[in-house]
């Protein structure tokens, strides 16, 4: 999105991180309703397990729904800039993840940020063992689902980092 998104571009609307950087964004048209069931009907169908929470709107992504109160398009490219300005840290170990933490996924091809979703859930397991987490995040010009850490589309690769503002 660095070609368009900055101040002057009738598409974005006013968005700043805490440091006062603009964020890039572009509110984008709506699709119709049909071919927006139709992509959550097809995300459904290859992930049984994740629920679909809303299918409103395609105008925001998932970076939008986390920062930007579901009103815009973000890019990913922004993510970076959004958390260290916004003050956010690293959590590196899972028993310190918490409901409202936030999750990055990257691309393995070259480690790039493809997506982002909000901890809704994390069980601990007591014996140690792996932990049960629900994220909720947008999955493009799709809905909101409610999924597993683990239970995205291929293209946004796996969860890599979770990251608080807790302080």
């Amino acid at each position: 999105m660095s070609t368009g998104g900055g101040p002057n571009d009738p598409s974005s609307i006013p968005l700043a991180t805490r440091r006062k950087r603009w964020i890039l964004n572009r509110q984008r048209q709506e699709i119709p309703p049909g071919k927006r069931r139709a992509i959550d009907a097809r995300w459904s169908s290859a992930h049984p397990d994740a629920r679909l929470r809303s299918s409103a709107t395609a105008t925001y992504n998932c970076v939008a729904m986390v920062f930007a109160s579901r009103r815009t398009w973000v890019n990913t490219d922004q993510i970076a800039a959004i958390l260290s300005d916004d003050g956010y840290k690293k959590v590196d170990e899972f028993h310190h993840i918490d409901i409202g933490d936030l999750v990055t996924y990257h691309d393995n091809a070259d480690g790039g940020v493809t997506h982002i979703g909000i901890i809704m859930a994390h069980q601990r397991m007591p014996d140690g063992g792996q932990h049960a987490i629900e994220v909720m995040s947008k999955w493009g010009a799709a809905g909101e689902y409610l999924h597993k850490l683990e239970d995205v589309p291929d293209d946004y690769g796996e969860a890599a980092h979770f990251w608080t503002d807790r302080r």
